[in-house]
């Protein structure tokens, strides 16, 4: 029986490389051709526009079916030459009547094309868009392009979708700080260009006639909305135009751009007169007010010296110009290797710099006049060498495509029910869940997922899936009626270590699906420990009747044979968290110079907990002193080998003092918490090794193929450790022996390239295991 359950293992594993292989040499045809609505305000002239527009030509171009709702504007022939469908609504204003004329034209718009998925684009569409969604089901995503201004009747209204693209790190940090959106749901993505139509090719010659710029004019180009908002740095070149000419008589100052529909005061009015004392005073003014104009690329191509901010700033970068970085967000001046990296941080919008005055912008201009031709070409040169690095549009386009498959359609009946320890901000927990809904969209793509959670509200924006209180029989006998699938999914559900209800609750739903005609899968978990022959018997008859058992370690398995002998669905998997892929480099930069950590040190990652237990009191003295002595060994051990401990809490309620405290008897290092699975993935890669009492701190390290010392405070830490084929065990709180750290740590050290080699030999193997589970499920469903 075993062999045969091993078998079919084998069987599933060469079925997924098989539909891989063919995905491959069919250039992913097999991927359904999705229909996408982008939904915004307004297609005028802007940073956003821009990038729906390119976004929507690109997918139209792989094959996409993509259509664009909106109030209009000079961006609408472009959409239709494309083939791309324009919806007009009123959507550019907060008028009540609008609102609602806008929602019902939106709700028959939907229900009428059946899209698969629809994408906001601002705050207001956004809103209107997300109470559709969960009226009528489908895939609802945003873009977040801009910081805007915090209210709490906005933090209320707003909806930032299943899943969030932003545009540059801080903006991710703006909707984790002021709307709670998870880090894990967001992507953050880059306002790529078409390097082709913005190039140093593009001949300015006709532009520069029909403007009637001599061939020898040095030419200052602006592209900017004129509304208050957005127009400070058109005003101050124009303030400053009068001057400039003084210096530099050829100087022209082009000013591109209009006011947004919707009647904010514009900055207009005020540089006309400007002109009109300049022409006056002088005979004729340097500055030149273009108007809203969508050959931008013209533009740039005729500029010497380009000023501006956000995605105009990076469209006169792949033309290879030379640009000054400002805008009303702030100032950073003369785009140089120096500065690119802080640029990128705000997605070229300034934030955080000092703001923007005539006099840094006077500077800026004329040292750009005075450098010439040679060394304004290489300043181009060097910024198009970047654009076509960092911004291509198979960039922007694979990162939409991967946030509209991490979405799902909301069903009000769910094919398969999943319960767990989820929505208690366990991290080890939730990143099962996590990793479990990513393989079954995989395996199973057209099912429909709920979930049995705490505070269901929550975590559906956690996971972006229904979800069902796990305490209301009702619910989750309405949600039984019409599922076809029930996983007990991860984790050590089956004990009794903890208490006898939590064991009596697991039981009790498997129960309850078995009595509905359910197929069961308990999917990767750790069994025990089981206290008592009432708690063995229980488990025992729970496996004995599901129809497909695997677990995450082998101690699990050996339990269960021993328990239930004649059970012919028992088989040895793996952790599905090792499935979770790290967050960017760029994420982990941000956060840990938020966090006021060195970039350039050796860390330690140290995961402790509280021991909660029937047999043992948290606090007591046991845990007292191994927490102290353990806090010295380690600022030791620091010491001499040069190494940063942060110290990470795992479920903050209960991890975060224990964490606190060792940090402060350890006298260095940091404390960091807040962060997601996918972030303390992406640390793990930079540390030398880590200590965890928690079990999943030690699974995120061997899937970063990272050494560890277990702190085994129960049984599946030194199980998973055996498994893993880590030695370094060292029993904590109770049993804890000075020195053993110490002696654990140098070892380490010493072999740290023979224990990474076998740490990413055994993850390697872990992930096929676990990805058979989800196969296994979708045999199931199927």
């Amino acid at each position: 029986e075993r062999k045969n359950a091993s078998f079919l293992h084998l069987f599933l594993l060469f079925r997924k490389a098989v539909i891989k292989y063919i995905q491959k040499q069919n250039g992913g045809a097999c991927m359904k051709k999705m229909k996408i609505l982008m939904v915004t305000m307004q297609m005028g002239i802007g940073g956003a526009e821009t990038h729906i527009l390119e976004l929507s030509r690109a997918l139209t171009a792989r094959g996409y079916t993509v259509h664009v709702a909106s109030r209009g504007g000079s961006f609408v022939p472009e959409l239709e030459a494309a083939g791309i469908r324009h919806f007009v609504f009123p959507l550019n204003t907060r008028r009540p009547q609008d609102l609602l004329a806008s929602y019902r034209g939106l709700k028959r718009l939907i229900a009428t094309e059946h899209y698969d998925v629809v994408h906001a684009h601002a705050r207001i569409p956004a809103a209107l868009c997300g109470r559709l969604s969960r009226k009528l089901g489908f895939r609802f995503v945003t873009t977040a392009h801009w910081v805007f201004a915090l209210t709490p009747l906005y933090r209320v209204l707003s909806d930032w979708g299943q899943r969030t693209l932003a545009v540059s790190e801080d903006i991710k940090q703006y909707l984790i700080d002021g709307y709670g959106v998870f880090p894990d749901n967001i992507r953050v993505t880059v306002n790529a260009l078409d390097t082709e139509k913005f190039s140093p090719s593009v001949d300015p010659e006709p532009l520069r006639e029909e403007l009637g710029l001599s061939p020898d004019s040095l030419n200052i180009v602006c592209v900017s909305r004129m509304d208050r908002s957005r127009g400070e740095i058109p005003l101050l070149l124009a303030r400053i135009a009068s001057r400039l000419r003084r210096e530099y008589p050829r100087i022209h100052i082009l000013l591109i751009g209009g006011s947004a529909l919707g009647g904010e005061e514009s900055v207009l009015p005020e540089i006309e007169r400007i002109i009109a004392e300049d022409t006056e005073r002088d005979g004729e003014s340097a500055v030149q007010l273009i108007g809203p104009r969508t050959d931008i690329n013209r533009f740039c191509g005729l500029s010497d010296i380009f000023v501006g901010a956000s995605r105009a700033a990076l469209e006169a970068m792949s033309a290879a110009r030379p640009v000054i970085l400002a805008g009303n967000e702030g100032y950073t001046g003369i785009l140089t290797e120096q500065n690119l990296s802080d640029a990128v941080r705000t997605n070229f919008c300034c934030r955080g710099s000092e703001a923007a005055t005539e006099e840094l912008l006077l500077r800026d201009v004329l040292a750009l006049c005075a450098a010439g031709p040679e060394k304004r070409a290489a300043l181009g040169a060097a910024n198009r060498a970047f654009i076509l690095e960092n911004y291509g549009l198979d960039r922007m386009v694979s990162d939409a495509l991967a946030v509209y498959r991490g979405a799902c359609e909301r069903k009000c009946r769910a094919d398969i029910l999943i319960s767990g320890y989820y929505g208690f901000g366990n991290s080890g927990d939730d990143s099962l869940l996590t990793a479990i809904l990513g393989e079954l969209r995989k395996t199973a793509p057209d099912a429909s997922v709920a979930v049995l959670a705490h505070q269901p509200r929550r975590a559906e924006k956690r996971f972006g899936v229904r979800c069902i209180n796990r305490f209301n029989p009702f619910a989750l006998l309405h949600a039984m009626r019409h599922a076809r699938l029930f996983i007990s999914g991860g984790g050590n559900l089956f004990q009794n270590g903890t208490s006898n209800k939590s064991l009596a609750y697991y039981v009790s739903v498997l129960r309850m699906a078995q009595r509905m005609n359910l197929k069961t899968m308990i999917y990767a978990n750790g069994i025990g420990p089981l206290c008592g022959r009432r708690a063995e018997r229980m488990t025992a008859k729970v496996v004995r009747t599901a129809d497909a058992v695997t677990l995450r370690e082998p101690d699990s398995l050996a339990l269960l044979h021993r328990l239930v002998p004649d059970c012919r669905n028992l088989c040895l998997s793996a952790d599905p968290a090792l499935l979770l892929a790290p967050a960017t480099p760029e994420r982990l930069s941000f956060l840990l110079r938020s966090a006021g950590i060195p970039e350039d040190r050796r860390y330690v990652v140290v995961s402790l907990r509280a021991v909660v237990s029937r047999r043992e009191k948290p606090g007591s003295a046991a845990e007292e002193r191994f927490e102290r002595e353990f806090a010295a060994e380690l600022g030791e051990i620091c010491e001499v080998h040069g190494l940063f401990p942060i110290f990470i809490p795992m479920q903050e309620q209960i991890d975060a003092p224990v964490c606190r405290r060792a940090a402060r008897y350890c006298g260095r290092g940091a404390f960091l918490s807040g962060l997601t699975v996918c972030e303390l993935l992406a640390l793990m890669e930079h540390t030398a090794f880590v200590c965890g009492m928690r079990l999943h701190s030690l699974i995120y390290s061997l899937s970063a193929g990272i050494p560890f010392a277990a702190l085994s405070y129960d049984g599946k830490v030194r199980s998973f450790a055996e498994y893993a084929d880590m030695p370094y065990v060292l029993s904590a709180p109770s049993g804890w022996e000075p020195g053993a750290l110490s002696r654990a740590a140098n070892e380490i050290l010493e072999n740290r390239e023979i224990l990474v080699r076998r740490a990413k030999e055994k993850a390697a193997e872990f992930c096929r295991l676990a990805e058979a589970d989800a196969e296994y499920a979708a045999s199931l469903l199927r």
